[in-house]
């Protein structure tokens, strides 16, 4: 849908049907677990590690080029 004006996409949002406590405490869960992932990532990439757990070489690809 294409909207022409602010007030249309206001009008559109105040339709849409509320959040159940349901849906509100699973959108919870995902996002803590995506910011769980997020941490686990961003930590092995600063130990080094390969996502399956074993170090990064980059000694052996710097030596290829």
């Amino acid at each position: 849908m294409r909207y022409e004006t602010l007030s249309e996409i206001i009008s559109d949002v105040r339709k849409a049907p509320e959040s159940t406590p349901e849906e509100i405490e699973e959108t919870k869960k995902m996002l803590e677990r995506a910011d769980q992932d997020w941490e686990r990532q961003m930590y092995m990439i600063k130990m080094g590690l390969n996502p399956d757990g074993t170090k990064y070489k980059s000694e052996e690809r710097d030596l290829e080029k």
